[in-house]
C-alpha cells in the first residue's frame, strides 16, 4: 500500500509542476540565411496544449512566419509527450529537469521545413 502512495504522489507532483508556459528564442546567423525563431509552448490543465514557433528568416526579405500548432499532452514519468491534433502517431517527447523541457530528438519537422530546439525554459510570473 505505501509503494502505490508513492507513485501516485510522484505521478500528482510531477502533473501539476509540468502546467505553464515555456519559451525558448534562438537565432542563427548564416549570411543571407540566418534565422529567428521563438518557440511559446502553453501546458494546460485540461490536458491541452500551444505549440507556437515565430521564425523570422531575415529581416529585410521575409517577413514572420507563424506555425501554430495543439493537441493533447500527457506525462510518462519525467517525460512529457504533445500529440499533435491529427498525428496521434507521433509526439513532441521532451525530459523534464527542473524548470526546463528538453527535447529528446532536437530536430522537429513541420510545414515541409526543419526546426531545430534544444530546450523550453519555463517563464517566472
Amino acid at each position: 500500500m505505501g509503494y502505490f502512495f508513492k507513485v501516485v504522489l510522484v505521478f500528482v507532483v510531477l502533473n501539476t509542476q509540468i502546467e505553464g508556459r515555456y519559451e525558448r528564442h534562438n537565432q542563427f546567423c548564416g549570411g543571407m540565411n540566418g534565422s529567428d525563431i521563438k518557440w511559446s509552448l502553453d501546458v494546460k490543465k485540461n490536458k491541452t496544449y500551444t505549440l507556437e514557433i515565430t521564425k523570422r528568416k531575415n529581416e529585410y526579405l521575409s517577413k514572420s512566419q507563424n506555425v501554430f500548432i495543439m493537441g493533447l499532452w500527457r506525462i510518462e514519468g519525467d517525460t512529457l509527450k504533445l500529440y499533435q491534433l491529427g498525428k496521434e502517431d507521433s509526439a513532441f517527447v521532451f525530459c523534464k529537469k527542473e524548470d526546463k523541457l528538453i527535447l529528446v530528438n532536437n530536430k522537429y519537422k513541420t510545414e515541409n521545413e526543419l526546426f531545430f530546439l534544444d530546450y523550453l525554459e519555463k517563464t517566472k510570473k
